[in-house]
């Protein structure tokens, strides 16, 4: 997505650089200049903002795999004395269910 934004912001201000040739006047060559450096301007700033926002979603998904695993309580098995995680029901090496 952020090659994509890169690219179009390059055409955007290419498209405007030469659209402003065809004008036949300095002033509207500066014009179409000038307002396609704004819009590139403006992409390059939303491919910023996105690539922030996928470094925080990245961040925030080890955050929650780490405290995922932090949380997680382990019984042991009267019957056997095997540790296994309390989100299972049973004892996975031998079936007991008395915990």
């Amino acid at each position: 997505m952020t090659n994509l934004l890169l690219i179009l912001s390059i055409a955007i201000l290419i498209i405007g650089v030469i659209s402003g040739f065809f004008m036949n006047s300095f002033f509207g060559w500066l014009i179409t200049t000038l307002g396609s450096l704004a819009f590139a301007s403006i992409t390059l700033a939303l491919m910023k903002i996105i690539q922030n926002q996928e470094k925080s979603l990245t961040l925030l998904h080890q955050v929650f795999s780490s405290v995922n695993q932090q949380t997680e309580v382990s019984l042991q098995c009267k019957n056997c004395n095997y540790e296994y995680s309390d989100s299972l029901s049973s004892c996975p090496k031998c079936g007991f269910r008395g915990n």
